[in-house]
C-alpha cells in the first residue's frame, strides 16, 4: 500500500511535470517494461516461494541462480520488446537513437531481477527488506522527476528513466547489508535449480498471464485510440490498481503460508476473502464520487477516463476471486490447472479490452470488467467450498488440509 500510494504521487507529479503526449509514452514504455520484466522471471520468483520453505540449506544459492537467469533473460527480453515496439507503433522508443533504447533495456533487465528479488525475500521471511527496498525504489523515482525536468525536460524518456534508476539505487542498501557469507553463494549457485523446470513453467503462465491484461492493454489503447487517450486510461489503471494489488498480494502470501501451516490454509483464505472484500466495498462506494477529482490530479485532460473509472471499480470484486483462486491451485498443488485457467482468462480480458476500443475509453474499461464478472461467476465456487462458505460440502469438506508444495519429480 506504502508502494501504491508513492506511484500514484509518482505518475501525478510526472503528468504536471510534462506534456500527456509524453505521459501516454511514457506509461506504454513502463508498462512493457513490465510485462517484459514479468516474462523474463520465468516463474522463478514464485517457485523460491515454495523451494526456499523445502529446501532451508543453502538458500542463498537458489536465490543466487534464479536471479543470474531471470536477468539474463531480461537483456534478451527486452531488446526483443524494444524492436516489437518500433514495429507495431511509432513509440519515442524505436526513433529516438540508442540512449533510450539502453534505458528501457536495462530497466527490463532490473525490473526482473527486483520481481525476482522481492519474492526470495518473502520465501526467506525478511519481509522486512523488502518493505525497505520498495519504498527507496518508490521515494528515488519520485525525487528523481524534478531533477530531470529541471536538468533535460522531462519527456517519455526521462520518466521511464527515472523508474530504471530508481530501481538501482533500491538495491544499493540491499548490497551493503548483505552478510559476508551470502556473496560466495550468491556468485556461485551451481546446479540447485536442475530438476524444476516444469514447476517453473506452470508458475511463469500462471504469473505472466496474470499481469499480463494489465500490461498489455495500455499498448492496445495506444495503438487504437492514441497516446493522449492512453495518459487517461493508464491514470484510471493506475488508481484502480491501488485496491486490486492488495487481493494479488494476499494470494502470494497464502501460497506461501500453505507450505509453513497448511493446517491454517482455511482460515487464512477466509482472512484473505475479508479483506479483499472490505476493500472492493470501500472502492464501489467511493469510486463515483472521487473518480473526477482524483484524475483531476494528474490534469484536466485525464477526467476523460472518469466513467471508465468507475466501470474499473465497480469490478473490483469481481477482479478479486482469481488470484485467491490461483491460490488454491498452487497451494492443493495443480499447477497446471492455475496456468490454464490464467491463461484462458488473461486472453478473454485482453480480448473484451481491445473489442471495447471501439467505444472508447469507457468502452475499454466496461468491456474488461464484464469480462471479470464472468470470470468470478466460473471461478467463485471452488474458492468458496475450500474457505468453508458452502452450505452443502460437494467433494472436500471445510477442514481440508492442502498438500506440500510438489516436488520437482512431481
Amino acid at each position: 500500500m506504502v508502494t501504491s500510494l508513492l506511484g500514484f504521487v509518482f505518475w501525478t507529479v510526472a503528468a504536471r511535470l510534462s506534456d500527456p503526449s509524453a505521459f501516454g509514452s511514457a506509461s506504454v514504455a513502463i508498462s512493457a517494461m513490465q510485462l517484459a520484466g514479468s516474462l523474463a522471471t520465468l516463474g522463478l520468483g514464485t517457485l523460491l516461494l515454495g523451494e526456499l520453505a523445502r529446501r532451508p540449506e543453502h538458500p542463498w544459492r537458489l536465490v543466487g541462480g534464479a536471479l543470474a537467469i531471470s536477468g539474463t533473460a531480461g537483456v534478451v527480453s527486452g531488446i526483443v520488446t524494444a524492436v516489437a515496439l518500433g514495429l507495431v507503433s511509432d513509440h519515442p522508443l524505436s526513433s529516438g537513437g540508442a540512449g533510450p533504447a539502453v534505458l528501457f533495456v536495462g530497466g527490463c533487465a532490473v525490473t526482473t531481477v527486483t520481481m525476482v528479488l522481492d519474492y526470495a525475500l518473502i520465501g526467506l521471511s525478511k519481509s522486512g527488506p523488502q518493505l525497505t527496498r520498495n519504498i527507496i525504489f518508490s521515494v528515488a523515482k519520485l525525487l528523481l522527476l524534478p531533477v530531470i525536468a529541471m536538468t533535460a525536460g522531462l519527456g517519455a524518456t526521462g520518466i521511464y528513466g527515472a523508474w530504471f534508476l530508481g530501481h538501482l539505487i533500491s538495491l544499493i542498501p540491499l548490497a551493503a547489508r548483505a552478510n559476508h557469507s551470502i556473496w560466495p553463494e550468491l556468485v556461485r549457485p551451481g546446479m540447485v535449480l536442475k530438476g524444476l523446470g516444469r514447476s517453473a513453467l506452470a508458475h511463469h503462465v500462471t504469473n505472466t498471464s496474470s499481469y499480463a491484461p494489465v500490461l498489455v492493454l495500455p499498448v492496445v489503447v495506444a495503438a487504437r485510440l492514441g497516446t493522449e487517450a492512453n495518459a487517461a486510461f493508464y491514470a484510471a489503471t493506475l488508481l484502480i490498481s491501488s485496491a486490486w494489488v492488495i487481493t494479488t498480494h494476499l494470494a502470494t502470501a497464502l501460497f506461501a503460508s500453505a507450505g509453513a501451516a497448511p493446517k491454517d490454509f482455511a482460515r487464512d483464505l477466509r482472512f484473505s476473502l475479508r479483506i479483499s472484500g472490505t476493500v472492493a466495498a470501500l472502492t464501489v462506494l467511493t469510486a463515483a464520487p472521487l473518480a473526477g477529482p482524483l484524475l483531476a490530479l494528474f490534469g484536466a485532460e485525464y477526467t476523460r477516463a472518469q466513467a471508465g473509472l468507475v466501470s474499473l471499480a465497480l469490478a473490483t470484486p469481481f477482479v478479486s476471486v482469481k488470484p485467491l483462486y490461483i491460490a488454491v491451485c498452487r497451494a492443493e498443488g495443480q499447477l497446471r490447472l492455475g496456468a490454464r485457467v490464467a491463461l484462458i482468462a488473461s486472453f478473454v480480458e485482453i480480448t473484451a479490452g481491445a473489442v471495447g476500443t471501439l467505444f472508447g475509453l469507457t468502452g475499454t474499461c466496461a468491456f474488461f470488467a464484464v469480462a471479470n464478472f464472468l470470470e468470478a461467476l466460473v471461478l467463485w465456487p471452488r474458492v468458496a467450498r475450500y474457505a468453508g462458505l458452502t452450505i452443502r460440502s460437494s467433494r472436500r469438506p471445510a477442514s481440508w488440509t492442502p498438500p506440500e508444495p510438489p516436488t520437482a519429480q512431481d
